[in-house]
């Protein structure tokens, strides 16, 4: 049986018409905010700090639709931007 995604975080999704119309607003007049309010943390990932399994297969997903997939000893990299079709 498949489960209902439950976002482990509780977050209001609720917005008024006024907030709708704000953002409205600002997207077509090009003021959206492109910019985070704050500088957002980045870890370092370095695949030496990975804990390894033989002969298990692995998928380290990087963001949006890129992940690397490695299997039987072989590395696969997917990321559908660095093809014709992108």
């Amino acid at each position: 049986m498949m489960k209902k995604y439950e976002n482990q975080i509780p977050t209001d999704m609720s917005m008024s018409l006024t907030t709708i119309f704000s953002l409205l607003r600002d997207s077509l007049k090009g003021r959206a905010k492109r910019n985070p309010a704050a500088n957002i943390d980045v870890g370092t990932f370095r695949l030496a700090d990975t804990i390894t399994v033989q002969h298990a297969a692995r998928v380290t997903w990087f963001g949006h639709s890129a992940f690397l997939l490695e299997i039987e000893g072989k590395r696969l990299l997917f990321d559908p931007m660095l093809g014709n079709r992108a």
